[in-house]
């Protein structure tokens, strides 16, 4: 009885309509909720109290009604009106039944109500506004349209008529008014079953409105209707057109599950914060972030200090109390904030934060709350730590793969190359990257066949080869010939190209082609003859060549066995190699150059060199010889043999030291002559080097070693002398020629030819002694004649003293002039090296001013001016053309410049070729008109002119401005002194 109770209990506090249950003296027993609420009876005890207390305002009217239903009674009204006691009016719906203790003793009355308040008021609206209402009717933005149901024989709906609708429906349907009223719902709408059927009939039907929201395939769209009925099998329809709206509510469903979904998998919490209460208020899925719950933390709001406290490691406070500063001095009210840092969960693991803050402004614009979401990264750091090394891994695989890799967009967008793309293209990544397709650099010829696969790869990956080749073109016009390879990148709508570069294998193949058309040019054209066979010795091809050497026809080699062109002496040999071969796979003959002897057709035996080599095909294996006749070369050997042997009697009999040496500067040959100098034997010489035997002094080992890479370089020198120590060590000169080997265009060895001159070096040590002996008498013959004509010139000086007769003086100073003239010569003869020529310049600079001196010309009255060359001259020469400028400089100087005349004299001298040019003058007053300088009765041009005949020259003069001869002659020849 007790649990009966209970659930009686439980129906009257739950029930949605207003019930209350009372005794037979109208006492409350039991209210329901909502009668409290639509009563306004919160906080008073109603159950003992008597119903007439609570609403003292009831009627007696209603009083009866109670005490009807007290009698067995059941009493109901749709809407009575009830006027409180506060003024009000309220419109109740109630009914009033009995309730018993048993079959037939009412135990009180229950009392049901609605407040219908505001149906009655909605009642009266619409009555009161019913024009309003059709104004509304015809301009309202919704649809609307009257409806009447349309039943069978059981009187179940089938379908319903349009009876009206307003201009909104055309609108929104796109059906004309005309084409709807008196139709059918099925016919207008073009559907088997009229359209929510179920739904209208069921609220035509009962009265009770409906409203719902529903996608109408036919139009696709989406509707939400409000369905009511004005009277019984009737029914109307508002409606609007929410296709707009559905869809947007569906992306933001959408958006928000996946929000939540992401929230989850993501690892997001939310949180708020209060600035003017310090607290943050946290909630389940913010705890679980942190490793705890809301038990442990005493709630789901704490302090910011005790935040800081309990997550916070001290080192990252700064970082939040930085964060939490921004936020709460900004202005600006869109301010976003995004930091990490680390928190300590309870259990002491640290976990790394992604925190975004947003804050909230009062109308002060002061920040009175910050809201934010926390991400655990800290799998994500661990992931961005691996995706870090990984993608230097892949950086540098990709970069170092060897192979040219482009990373690209389905449109073909070049998004990334390798440093071997860069190479191989001639293109920077900052050329291409993000700015040029790949098939860019398709070659023409192959750029439909690229784009076809590009497309088929999008649709249908599969029906594109994996590999295939194609040409690209470089930046410097070279085109690459690539096999191409191209893969999707997993998860992204990128494509990996790897392209390896054929271009040589494919010129290769090129070259392979042409070998083989040269190697078969080469083999029918080859001098030698080629031949192939099995590893049985049947033969499978020969040449021309090989043809005429054995003497047979084509017919007739063909099929034969190989032993058939062999003496018969070595065919069982050749058989046993054969059979080794086919059972150990050794052949002794292979990768061999081997001489033997070959038989011809008519019989006769020649000698060949045969080289072999193997080859396989499909595990067959074959031999290929070529075999040249060497009869030839067998009858130059012989000549070659016996011309050894009398080069080696020449060399061995030269009585000249005969040394070859290598161009590494060790003896490869010596003679007998050489053997027997130096004392030493052939062994004890060859393959030494030159630098060790021993056999030089020191000094000319020196010289020799720097020799020695000329040589070697294949480049002569003039023979040279040396010396070197013989066999019982004493020195012997020797006089060095050399000559080079060549072989086949090369020096490959240096032949030395080593005379002995030890006695000419002696008879020229001899000579030169000699020759010694007499250039120092030579020498004290000049100083001699030198002194002697000094000592001629200091008589001549002196007599002139003791001469009063002018013309007298002006002889001896002539004469002793000219003895000085002789004099300076042999003064310059003894004093220089060479004993036979003297260098005339200075020569005539002190001859002239020996002159000057002797005549006492004072400086500046007369200026000598000399441009005399670096000129070399015999004695036989310098002697004659020393006196002439002697005469003729003299003569300027007493007859040019009477009367302390100033003026100038000038001595040139020029080689041109084998002349020389002589130009002595002055600007004195020259000789009378018509004077004949080779008819004059002076002593001094007599002799002038007799000089210039013992020197073969010629000379002229002019006099018009001073005295000028210019004279030409060539240098004489030495000429034997008896």
């Amino acid at each position: 009885m007790k649990k009966h109770d209970e659930e009686f209990r439980h129906f009257i506090d739950g029930a949605p309509v207003a019930i209350a249950m009372f005794d037979t003296q109208m006492r409350y027993i039991a209210v329901s909720n909502r009668w409290i609420e639509d009563y306004n009876l919160h906080g008073q005890e109603l159950v003992g109290k008597s119903h007439y207390d609570v609403f003292p305002e009831i009627t007696d009217e209603l009083k009866e009604v109670h005490k009807r239903a007290l009698a067995g009674s059941i009493e109901r009204a749709d809407a009575d009106e009830f006027v409180r006691a506060d003024g009000s009016v309220q419109y109740v719906r109630w009914e009033v039944h009995p309730w018993y203790l048993s079959s037939d003793n009412i135990g009180g009355i229950i009392i049901f109500s609605e407040d219908v308040s505001e149906h009655i008021k909605v009642e009266k609206t619409l009555h009161e506004n019913e024009e309003s209402y059709r104004s509304l009717y015809s301009s309202m933005n919704e649809g609307l349209a009257m409806h009447k149901i349309i039943y069978d024989d059981d009187h179940v709906p089938v379908d319903y008529m349009i009876l009206d609708v307003n201009p909104a429906y055309e609108t929104i349907l796109g059906i004309q008014r005309q084409k709807v009223i008196g139709k059918k719902a099925s016919d207008v709408y073009g559907v088997e079953k009229a359209p929510y059927l179920d739904i209208y009939g069921r609220v035509a039907e009962s009265g009770d409105p409906e409203k719902f929201e529903s996608y109408f395939a036919p139009m696709n769209k989406y509707f939400s209707i409000s369905v009511f009925s004005p009277a019984k099998g009737f029914f109307a329809t508002v409606f609007e057109d929410v296709t707009v709206r559905k869809n947007v509510e569906e992306t933001l469903l959408n958006s928000e599950e996946r929000l939540k979904m992401g929230m989850d998998i993501a690892n997001l919490a939310y949180w708020e914060y209060d600035v003017k209460k310090d607290t943050f208020t946290f909630n389940d899925q913010f705890y679980s972030l942190y490793g705890t719950n809301k038990q442990r933390e005493g709630g789901y709001q704490m302090s910011s200090q005790k935040y800081t406290e309990r997550f916070i490691p001290p080192d990252e406070s700064p970082i939040v109390a930085e964060e939490t500063a921004k936020a709460l001095k900004t202005d600006d009210p869109g301010y976003f904030s995004t930091v990490q840092h680390r928190i300590t969960r309870p259990d002491g693991k640290e976990r790394v934060m992604l925190i975004r803050i947003v804050v909230v402004k009062d109308e002060n614009g002061q920040t009175i709350r910050t809201r934010g979401v926390n991400q655990d990264i800290t799998e994500l750091k661990l992931i961005e730590e691996d995706l870090a090394i990984s993608e230097r891994k892949y950086r540098a695989l990709f970069e170092n793969s060897g192979t040219v890799l482009i990373a690209f967009k389905n449109d073909g967008t070049i998004l990334m190359v390798n440093s071997e793309w860069e190479r191989m293209s001639g293109y920077s990544r900052e050329d291409v990257e993000g700015k040029m397709n790949w098939m860019d650099f398709v070659h023409p010829d192959y750029l439909e066949m690229m784009k076809k696969y590009h497309q088929q790869r999008l649709k249908e990956p599969d029906s594109v080869p994996n590999r295939y080749e194609a040409v690209f073109m470089g930046k410097n016009g070279i085109n690459l010939t690539m096999f191409v390879t191209v893969a999707e990148l997993p998860g992204t709508n990128n494509w990996l190209a790897s392209s390896v570069d054929i271009t040589d294998l494919k010129n290769t193949q090129k070259a392979l082609e042409k070998n083989v058309l040269r190697f078969r040019a080469l083999a029918e054209n080859a001098i030698d003859g080629i031949i192939t066979t099995d590893a049985h010795g049947n033969i499978l091809y020969f040449n021309n060549s090989l043809i005429e050497l054995f003497g047979y026809t084509q017919e007739e080699l063909k099929g034969i066995k190989l032993a058939k062109l062999m003496p018969k002496r070595y065919r069982r040999k050749f058989l046993e190699i054969l059979r080794k071969f086919r059972t150990t796979g050794e052949h002794s003959l292979v990768g061999r150059t081997t001489e033997t002897t070959g038989l011809k057709k008519d019989g006769t035996e020649f000698p060949f060199e045969m080289s072999l080599t193997k080859w396989e095909i499909d595990g067959e294996c074959y031999f290929t010889s070529i075999i040249r006749d060497i009869t030839g070369r067998k009858e130059i050997e012989k000549s070659l043999r016996d011309s050894e042997k009398k080069y080696r009697v020449l060399f061995e009999s030269d009585p000249d030291y005969t040394i070859l040496l290598h161009l590494d500067g060790h003896l490869a040959d010596v003679n007998q002559a050489a053997m027997d100098v130096t004392g030493m034997t052939r062994d004890e010489l060859v393959d030494k080097p030159f630098t060790d035997l021993g056999i030089f002094p020191e000094e000319e080992l020196q010289l020799n070693i720097k020799r020695f890479p000329m040589l070697a370089k294949g480049k002569g020198i003039v023979p040279f002398e040396s010396k070197i120590y013989d066999v019982n060590g004493e020195i012997r000169f020797i006089e060095v020629k050399q000559t080079f080997i060549e072989l086949d265009g090369k020096v490959e060895y240096i032949l030395l030819i080593c005379s002995d001159i030890t006695r000419r070096k002696e008879a020229d040590d001899k000579i030169k002694s000699s020759l010694k002996e007499k250039e120092v008498l030579l020498q004290e013959i000049h100083h001699r004649v030198k002194n002697n004509m000094q000592i001629i010139s200091s008589l001549l000086n002196l007599q002139k003293q003791y001469v009063d007769d002018k013309e007298a003086v002006n002889v001896l100073m002539e004469s002793q002039n000219r003895v000085k003239s002789m004099a300076i010569i042999h003064e310059k003869l003894y004093k220089s090296e060479d004993l036979v020529h003297i260098e005339i310049s200075e020569y005539i600079e002190s001859l002239v001013n020996g002159l000057f001196y002797s005549y006492a010309v004072e400086m500046g009255v007369i200026t000598p001016i000399l441009e005399v060359e670096r000129i070399t001259l015999n004695m036989e020469t310098a002697v004659p053309l020393g006196l002439i400028v002697s005469e003729l400089v003299s003569n300027s100087l007493k007859y040019g410049f009477p009367d302390e005349r100033r003026g100038k004299i000038w001595v040139y001298l020029k080689k041109n070729g084998d002349q020389y040019h002589l130009t002595v003058g002055d600007n004195g007053v020259g000789f009378p008109e018509g004077f004949e300088f080779k008819n004059t009765e002076t002593l001094g041009l007599q002799l002038v002119n007799n000089l210039l005949n013992q020197l073969g020259g010629e000379m002229t003069l002019e006099t018009h401005h001073g005295t000028l001869f210019e004279i030409r002659f060539k240098e004489l020849k030495y000429k034997d002194r008896i």
